[in-house]
């Protein structure tokens, strides 16, 4: 038990992608039976959810969604107000992994003065 534990902490703490995260905690799900882990897995995966809907929704006028571009010598940062602009931009103008970030337009304004 402890080693699917000890698992399950590697597969959050050392994967960069929410979705890398996700599906090895997932995959733990279906080989452990240490109830309590897998209480807790279940917890972390249904907060993970809601937080995910929060960033795609974008509720706030004041959010912007910034496409940053693996290659920033060929490709422009994307600025978006929706998510899914942000992501049909990284598809099409990212060579290959972008990232993109939700980010106040107050903090925008801040840094260019």
């Amino acid at each position: 038990m402890r080693r699917i534990r000890q698992q399950a902490h590697f597969c959050w703490a050392y994967h960069a992608r929410l979705e890398d995260r996700v599906k090895s905690l997932k995959e733990i799900l279906t080989v452990s039976d240490d109830e309590k882990l897998n209480r807790e897995v279940r917890e972390r995966l249904d907060y993970e959810e809601k937080a995910y809907g929060i960033f795609v929704e974008n509720r706030d006028p004041e959010c912007i969604y910034v496409v940053h571009p693996d290659d920033k010598f060929k490709y422009r940062n994307g600025y978006f107000s929706s998510f899914r602009n942000a992501v049909l931009y990284g598809n099409g103008n990212c060579s290959e992994r972008y990232k993109v970030v939700k980010r106040y337009l107050s903090d925008s304004v801040r840094k260019n003065f």
